[in-house]
């Protein structure tokens, strides 16, 4: 479903507008990278940047199953996008 591949999409950009870089920035190979995101069990940790409804967000779009992450229309609903 084209909604949930933009929560991750959505979630990646807010990460790295709010920390100032990617996720997994770390893993330099993209071949690597890919990798180990697909190994995962869990979401990353995100870390706590002062504002709570941005970091939920995030939380919720770096879901690592897809069908766990919000649609476009849940996501219109967040505390984010109405304060």
């Amino acid at each position: 479903m084209p909604s949930l591949s933009l929560s991750l999409v959505l979630g990646v950009l807010l990460f790295e507008m709010t920390y100032g870089y990617r996720p997994f920035e770390h893993i330099l190979d993209n071949y690597e990278k890919m990798s180990y995101i697909s190994q995962l069990t869990q979401t990353p940790p995100i870390p706590p940047n002062g504002n709570a409804h941005v970091r939920d967000i995030i939380q919720q779009c770096l879901q690592i199953q897809p069908d766990n992450r919000p649609h476009a229309e849940q996501l219109l609903q967040h505390a984010f996008f109405s304060n």
